[in-house]
């Protein structure tokens, strides 16, 4: 438990220092790194494409019932959640979401976070700022994916990444930033390397299922 608060603790520290430099810092922030293109439609299941031949699914959590989380009054969202999954409200502006522990040495998690930032913030500074937070904080950080999209008609990036954990080894994570108007929204999923695609039928669901409130 240690070890989770730990891990928990350097996964918020990030994207807190994120949101407050972009907040703060606003006209500072470098050129983007994403590519001029036109804002694709996001569709999770095609991030599912690449996945190894050892694929498989979770069928403990797929198969489960689904329970709803809505806070209406600091996170203004919902979003629908397997019933043996945790959930955790830290702060009133973040949500933690978490599968039942198993006995390896990185716990699956579906973080959720919203912050507030100057207006004239564009998405690709938020994902510039991203990276270069996440490089000055984690090992090995390597970019998987980065690209513009549209999540639910709203301006959103998103951002798939590696890094190496010192316990767990390679880890896998996959943000979605997503703007509503003077505000973010950060959806960050992230496993263990070979643990990550037998959890991503459950994560599109749950991240299918996010509204705002």
């Amino acid at each position: 438990m240690q070890y989770l608060s730990s891990q928990l603790s350097l996964y918020l520290i990030c994207l807190l220092l994120l949101l407050i430099i972009v907040s703060i810092f606003p006209t500072r922030l470098v050129s983007s790194t994403m590519q001029p293109m036109a804002k694709q439609h996001l569709q999770l299941s095609s991030l599912s494409t690449n996945k190894p031949s050892f694929y498989n699914t979770d069928n403990s959590t797929t198969n489960n019932t689904f329970l709803t989380f809505q806070n209406s009054s600091t996170l203004g969202m919902m979003i629908k959640y397997p019933n043996n999954w945790k959930t955790t409200l830290a702060s009133n502006k973040v949500l933690i979401l978490q599968p039942p522990l198993d006995k390896d040495n990185y716990s699956e998690i579906l973080v959720i976070a919203l912050f507030g930032i100057s207006s004239n913030v564009s998405i690709n500074q938020l994902s510039d700022q991203a990276i270069k937070n996440y490089g000055a904080h984690y090992s090995d950080f390597y970019i998987l994916n980065l690209k513009p999209i549209s999540f639910q008609a709203k301006p959103a990036y998103l951002l798939l990444y590696s890094y190496t954990n010192p316990v767990a080894g390679r880890i896998i994570t996959m943000d979605i930033g997503i703007k509503v108007g003077n505000k973010v929204y950060i959806i960050s999923y992230s496993a263990e390397q070979q643990e990550y695609y037998s959890h991503m039928p459950t994560i599109e669901k749950m991240i299918n299922s996010f509204r705002l409130v």
